[in-house]
């Protein structure tokens, strides 16, 4: 009776547990989309208007864009980062959420990369602008639905004064790419940096 009990007591925790868990990444996820889209209705012009100016516009940064490798530095405005390793898979899944394959005939890359912020005031890390790119130049953004499919997804992080972090970002890209680096330019000026990826 004692063992019953023990093991109810445990299936139940397990549940709660669960529940909490989920919550959690719910309301991530939910604070996630809500300041995605605060963020482009405000900040960016129509999609008609970016097509017309931002391929001509990447064209030419990424021919002068400053070359990097994996485990090289890049200095920004607020914040230095560095792509530590990247890895080619199918599936990505965390350790609570569920296993989310990649759509047929593609792929996901998973960069690790460390950023640390340089100026003198916490800020949350947002991941938009950092893009891959390939040979051809077509653009790949971040995977939105990274959120609760991988673990320490480094996107929404607070960063404080002089302290560095190391997360994962997840990108889709199609299985026939076998070239791409990842590309960021520093605000406020013309300056783009490439890292070689693959």
């Amino acid at each position: 009776m004692v063992y019953f009990n023990n093991m109810k007591q445990k299936s139940i925790i397990l549940v709660v547990a669960g529940i909490i868990v989920g919550f959690i990444i719910g309301q991530q996820y939910t604070k996630y989309s809500i300041s995605r889209k605060l963020e482009k209705a405000f900040s960016q012009p129509s999609v008609a208007e970016t097509a017309k100016t931002t391929e001509k516009e990447i064209e030419n940064k990424l021919k002068n864009a400053i070359n990097k490798n994996i485990g090289e530095e890049v200095g920004l405005a607020t914040f230095k980062f560095k792509v530590n390793s990247s890895v080619e898979e199918n599936i990505i899944q965390s350790k609570y959420g569920s296993p989310k394959v990649a759509d047929e005939g593609a792929k996901f890359i998973i960069l690790d990369i460390s950023v640390t912020n340089i100026t003198k005031s916490p800020f949350d890390f947002y991941t938009d602008g950092m893009n891959l790119v390939d040979d051809n130049g077509t653009q790949y953004y971040p995977y939105n639905d990274t959120i609760g499919n991988i673990d320490n997804y480094i996107d929404m992080q607070e960063i404080s004064p002089n302290i560095s972090k190391t997360g994962k970002m997840v990108y889709m890209i199609p299985k026939t790419i076998e070239s791409y680096s990842f590309i960021v330019r520093k605000g406020g000026t013309n300056e783009m940096f490439k890292i070689k990826v693959k």
